[in-house]
């Protein structure tokens, strides 16, 4: 009788091993911290400015008004932007310079130079696994200069005002974190952008537009 007693101890003992082994769960691992998903992008660009016609107040140093067909010119600029999590949408910052020559016979002869700061809104939507077209918009802030060829008779007319822009590219990835943009873009001034001379003041009016045809190169990071 005692033996069978001390054998079935033995037995409800390993039964209950058995079971608190089935009921032990296997510790899961933390998980890491999620990478962030922002991620950032600085392009470089340089293109061409496409012939543009512009009209001009003058009250300095006679009052004049007109139009003057601006030819070809050349455009660089660089912008800075941060992916948001909302899929295809970025925003950015860029700054852009064109400058452009009026023809000759135009008094003074000379080129007019635009400085341009804007904050943009960017959307895009991939073709493939290689390319995406992207569109935006943007406000800011276009600084004019009016630089005569011959700045010992006439001077350095300047001026700043508020302008927007649009544009829209397609992107080709070439490498890891490096891609190809080929863009359209077109800046303009909200209204006629106010000219002055140092120790002068106002001079005039000068209406502002222009679309320039570009080509970038991307990294993201």
């Amino acid at each position: 009788m005692r033996h069978f007693f001390l054998t079935a101890v033995a037995v409800v003992a390993m039964c209950g091993t058995a079971v608190a082994a089935d009921l032990t769960v296997a510790e899961v691992p933390a998980e890491a911290p999620a990478a962030s998903s922002i991620k950032g992008y600085v392009q470089l660009m340089g293109g061409w400015v496409i012939p543009s016609t512009m009209d001009y107040f003058a009250e300095l140093p006679i009052v004049a008004e007109g139009t003057v067909d601006f030819e070809a010119g050349w455009a660089l600029g660089a912008t800075f932007g941060l992916e948001t999590p909302v899929d295809g949408l970025s925003l950015e910052v860029d700054v852009l310079r064109t400058w452009a020559d009026a023809p000759e016979g135009v008094i003074p002869e000379g080129s007019l130079i635009s400085t341009s700061l804007m904050a943009n809104a960017v959307y895009s939507v991939d073709l493939n696994d290689t390319f995406s077209l992207y569109g935006g918009a943007g406000l800011g802030m276009i600084a004019l200069e009016a630089v005569p060829e011959d700045e010992v008779t006439w001077p350095v007319v300047t001026g700043s005002g508020a302008g927007y822009q649009v544009f829209a590219g397609v992107q080709a990835d070439v490498a890891e974190n490096v891609a190809l943009t080929f863009e359209g873009r077109y800046q303009s001034s909200i209204d006629n952008i106010e000219m002055s001379v140092d120790e002068v003041g106002r001079v005039g009016e000068q209406e502002f537009n222009r679309t320039s045809a570009l080509v970038g190169l991307l990294f993201s990071f």
